[in-house]
C-alpha cells in the first residue's frame, strides 16, 4: 500500500463514521475517497505549507454526489507540518448545521483558492478568542455550489456525529 492509501484510510479511520472506499472512485458504483453516512468525501494531501484547493475537485464530487442522497465534501490534509490541526473538511453551506460562528469569508476569483498552514492558523487563533468554531465561508461564484464552510476535522466530527 503506498502512502497516499495509508494517509487516505487513517484519514477515512479518524472520520466518525466514515470508511474507506475500495478503489477510490474507480468505479461507477464506488464514487469518492471516503464514504460517511451523510458525505461522500474527496481526500487530498500535501506536504508542503500550502495548498491549491481546485474547483474541479468540488465539481467532481458534486457530480458524483448527485446520483447519491450524500451531501459532496473535500477534505485536505497537510501531512508535513507541526501544525495540530493537519485535516479541514470543505462542505456546502446547504448542509445546514452551523449557525452564525464563522471566522472569516474568502471570496475566490477563478477556481482556485490556495490556502496555507498560516491561514488556517489565524483562523484557529480567532475562533478561539471568538469562542467559536474554526470555520469560515468560501465562495466561488463559478461552481455550481457556490458557498462552501471549511472546518478542522474534529469540527467536522462532532457536528456530523452519527449515532
Amino acid at each position: 500500500m503506498n502512502c497516499y492509501k495509508k494517509s487516505e484510510k487513517k484519514s477515512a479511520q479518524l472520520v466518525v463514521g466514515g470508511k474507506r472506499q475500495p478503489g477510490s472512485g474507480a468505479f461507477f458504483w464506488a464514487k469518492g475517497d471516503i464514504v460517511h453516512p451523510l458525505f461522500l468525501i474527496e481526500h487530498k494531501e500535501t506536504v508542503k505549507e500550502t495548498m491549491r484547493v481546485r474547483g474541479g475537485w468540488l465539481e467532481k464530487i458534486d457530480r458524483e454526489c448527485r446520483t447519491s442522497t450524500k451531501y459532496p465534501a473535500l477534505m485536505f490534509y497537510f501531512s508535513n507540518t507541526a501544525f495540530p490541526y493537519k485535516r479541514w473538511v470543505m462542505f456546502p453551506k446547504d448542509s445546514k448545521r452551523f449557525g452564525d460562528f464563522i471566522a472569516d469569508v474568502r471570496q475566490v476569483r477563478g477556481k482556485t483558492l490556495l490556502l496555507t498552514v498560516d491561514y488556517l492558523r489565524n483562523i484557529n487563533d480567532i475562533a478561539i478568542r471568538m469562542g467559536v468554531f474554526p470555520l469560515f465561508v468560501i465562495h466561488i461564484p463559478q461552481l455550481a455550489i457556490p458557498t462552501w464552510y471549511c472546518t478542522t476535522l474534529e469540527v467536522f466530527n462532532e457536528v456530523y456525529r452519527v449515532k
